[in-house]
């Protein structure tokens, strides 16, 4: 590649527009795929995770074999892809364990880092980094652990590996006097445990030159060397803290080419032809090129970089901007030779040695209110800027630094009209051409900053997400309103609203039913001040999250922030149902006051959760209340109090119970429940199966007194059939609400289908003798008919 050409960038405009469709692909081609792999469940879905990804790269202008392996890799239906490309799914194994597809990408697509996610049947998996690499991949061989048994590689190539625990990987090299060499080790920038050491040494062993933790890598390392004779020579990468395993992966990159940490400027005007050149350990003889920027504004864009006549590329960010941008004019060290800054705009500068201060000078209106935000580490830089605003004078007026995982923010509202200036230097006092930065200046109102803490969420059909959503309050006390963008109409929010003495809240957004299963969905959370209907929306980030997956990769976080990828499965099975014990309700005459049981049957042996019990319909003056039985969470008693003179006729409820697991709530209705008022007496017989001549069956006799008083029930049989005898008198104590007695049938007894018995119950209720009547219907099992005999045959 000849880098003074001007690249008409055709290649970023159509992986662009490559890339807005493939991600989202045709939303009916993805909606038809993931409905021909959905499978029924009775358990809640499994999306699927991605572990490994063997090679741990794809090359531009080919077609690569991918082997995905993870968990619930089946019925896989789309491959998604932060860059341009084509997916063929081909086969997964039986166990779901690992899946194979076939992925093309332009010839164009740039060097760095991407990232893919893998969609299912089951819902969509978190983002799994990946590089686009134009070096040729190799697997690491086995028992390279020695120097003797070192894997012989030649550049240019890149060897895809992982650190064994305590022991050391090496690599053998045949190399020529003067003959270049570039080495590098990718790991934290792919979201690796592993903190590689690269070390090159001579054929005696004897090291050369060593690398640990370069800038502007995340951790990483790499190193450039000439050699000066021919010889056999050897690479040796290991974790620094000499700990392995498969979350230890890496891969080493080796060929002739420039180590860029980072572009200078470090972004430019979208839309427009921008000239860039490249800082670095190993960039010289690179001359400057020219691209067209993309149209999107704040758009990172990804830069390959190579030597004319070398092997392979580097790779590094730029962005995207629709403001004026300015680099740094030196000498700009102090308030009279200030570099004159418009606003808003973009400043690109460099803290070329440790004692570098730069001064920016611009002009300001009473009631302005400005923002300076850095970019640095999340283009590569590995500058830490400390910012100070100072007035006409020089005198302190406010600072921000941008120690930690994110660039820095300075903020402040202008009272008076007037000159200031803005002082850049580098906190830790380092100083290079790689220490470059990018400070974006744009007006903002005093509000607020919004990050969710999920980006991906699967989600049953009609089903609910959740996510923490955190504020960063810069000025605004007041409640903050949430919503959502991207999941069209009908969704229902939770916790929508950041209390103003609050900084975060749990947000629970329900989608409809309409939104049907196999849909894939792009989510943006927006916030703006509650009441004021035309504020500006506060788009939320996802760095939480992106920091926690991948602590040391800030070009991927840069490139991936903001949206939430929402993938609708499978309804979520039922986990609990409810019975009524009686299943009739009763309310008691005379009494006032009578209770019912609510039993929850956990279908699902996980959930374990209390669920709410809510009832509906009660004639009016009837009032409930209802009380988890103690330590016991699947009995609920329902207490209804009413006048004792209560008429209802034909009277039906609703009894509803709502209950929530794994952040799906479902509700379970009973409806048209018989609601009956009766005298605070009710006996209940039940038979525990048929009876039969010459037979027995027992019978249970459930005793329902309502009232606070406990006297003794004392049944007898009004009415029974020839042929069954019974116990002639029965007495239930005052503490027994339930016996058995046993029916016993002679012969005599009737071939009839059933049999019917009455029986009278007697007992007291606030002194006053209640006398109830109760039927039994008990079916009678059929006498065989008998054989006729069998004729004897003559003799």
């Amino acid at each position: 590649m000849n880098n003074t050409d001007i690249f008409t960038r055709r290649w970023l405009d159509r992986s662009r527009v490559f890339q807005c469709v493939h991600p989202n692909l045709s939303m009916v081609i993805l909606t038809c795929c993931f409905l021909l792999g959905l499978a029924a469940s009775p358990l809640p879905a499994a999306p699927p995770t991605i572990s490994s990804i063997t090679p741990q790269a794809v090359c531009p202008g080919t077609t690569v074999k991918l082997t995905f392996h993870g968990e619930h890799l089946k019925n896989a239906t789309q491959l998604w892809t932060s860059f341009a490309s084509k997916c063929e799914i081909a086969t997964a194994a039986e166990d779901g364990k690992s899946l194979e597809c076939h992925l093309t990408l332009p010839r164009e697509n740039q060097v760095g880092v991407g990232a893919v996610r893998l969609l299912t049947g089951e819902g969509i998996s978190a983002f799994k980094l990946i590089m686009v690499d134009d070096l040729p991949s190799i697997a690491k061989q086995e028992n390279n652990h020695q120097m003797e048994s070192a894997q012989p590689v030649s550049a240019p190539a890149a060897i895809d590996a992982s650190c064994t625990a305590l022991k050391s990987d090496f690599y053998l090299i045949e190399a020529h006097a003067g003959e270049p060499l570039v080495a590098e080790v990718v790991a934290q920038r792919l979201g690796s445990a592993c903190d590689p050491i690269l070390r090159l040494l001579d054929p005696q062993g004897g090291e050369l030159v060593a690398s640990d933790d370069e800038p502007g890598t995340g951790g990483d390392s790499r190193l450039s060397y000439r050699f000066e004779q021919d010889g056999k020579y050897t690479l040796e990468v290991r974790d620094v803290n000499h700990q392995g395993g498969g979350g230890h992966f890496y891969r080493l990159r080796i060929g002739n080419f420039p180590l860029a940490t980072v572009a200078f400027p470090m972004g430019a005007p979208s839309g427009k032809v921008a000239t860039f050149q490249f800082e670095g350990d190993y960039v010289e003889g690179l001359d400057p090129i020219h691209i067209l920027m993309p149209l999107k504004v704040g758009r990172s864009v990804p830069l390959s970089v190579a030597f004319p006549d070398g092997q392979g590329s580097g790779f590094v960010t730029v962005l995207t901007s629709s403001a004026a941008e300015i680099v740094e004019a030196e000498p700009n060290d102090d308030l009279a030779s200030a570099t004159v800054t418009q606003l808003p705009g973009v400043i690109n500068g460099r803290c070329q040695s440790a004692s570098d201060q730069d001064y920016y000078k611009f002009t300001v209106s009473a009631g302005q209110h400005w923002s300076f935000v850095s970019h640095t580490r999340a283009l590569g830089s590995p500058a830490d800027l400390f910012l100070q605003l100072l007035d006409e004078k020089g005198n302190l007026i406010s600072s921000v630094d941008d120690t930690g995982s994110s660039d820095g923010i300075l903020r402040h509202n202008f009272g008076a009209d007037g000159t200031f200036y803005l002082r850049v230097e580098d906190l830790l006092q380092g100083g290079s051409n790689h220490h470059a930065y990018r400070i974006v200046i744009a007006t903002h109102r005093t509000g607020f900053q919004l990050s969710s803490h999920i980006d991906t969420a699967n989600v049953p059909h009609a089903g609910t997400f959740v996510t923490k959503v955190t504020s960063q309050r810069i000025g605004f006390g007041g409640p903050i309103e949430l919503s959502v963008d991207g999941l069209g109409e009908g969704i229902q929010l939770e916790g929508n609203v950041i209390p103003k003495d609050k900084n975060e809240t749990n947000l629970r957004v329900t989608l409809p039913d309409n939104i049907s299963i196999g849909q894939f969905l792009t989510a943006r959370i927006v916030g703006k001040p509650q009441g004021e209907e035309g504020a500006a929306k506060v788009l939320a980030d996802t760095q939480p999250v992106l920091i926690a997956s991948f602590p040391n990769a800030p070009l991927a976080r840069a490139s991936l922030d903001g949206p939430i990828a929402v993938a609708v499965g499978p309804a979520f099975p039922d986990f609990f149902n409810i019975s009524l014990d009686p299943e009739i309700v009763y309310f008691a005459e005379l009494v006032g006051k009578s209770t019912f049981k609510v039993l929850v049957n956990r279908i699902n042996g996980e959930f374990k959760e209390a669920v709410s019990i809510a009832v509906e319909g009660f004639p009016e003056g009837v009032k409930t209340e209802v009380e988890q039985v103690k330590d016991n969470n699947s009995e609920y008693i329902v207490t209804q109090t009413g006048p004792e003179a209560l008429t209802a006729d034909d009277v039906k409820i609703r009894i509803l119970a709502t209950g929530t697991f794994k952040e799906q709530r479902r509700q379970v209705v009973l409806a048209d429940v018989p609601f009956q008022v009766v005298k605070p007496l009710v006996v209940e017989l039940k038979p525990h199966g048929a009876i039969k001549k010459g037979g027995k069956q027992k019978v249970t006799i459930r005793v329902r007194r309502f009232g606070e008083e406990k006297h003794p029930v004392t049944i007898r049989w009004k009415e029974a059939p020839n042929g069954i005898s019974a116990p002639l008198l029965i007495t239930a104590a005052p503490d027994q609400d339930q016996l058995d007695i046993e029916l016993s049938a002679n012969d005599n007894l009737n071939s009839e289908s059933e049999a019917n018995f009455v029986v009278s119950a007697t007992t007291k209720v606030k002194d006053q003798d209640i006398s109830v009547e109760s039927t039994l219907t008990l079916k009678v099992e059929p006498t065989p008919e008998a054989e006729p005999a069998k004729e004897e045959p003559a003799s």
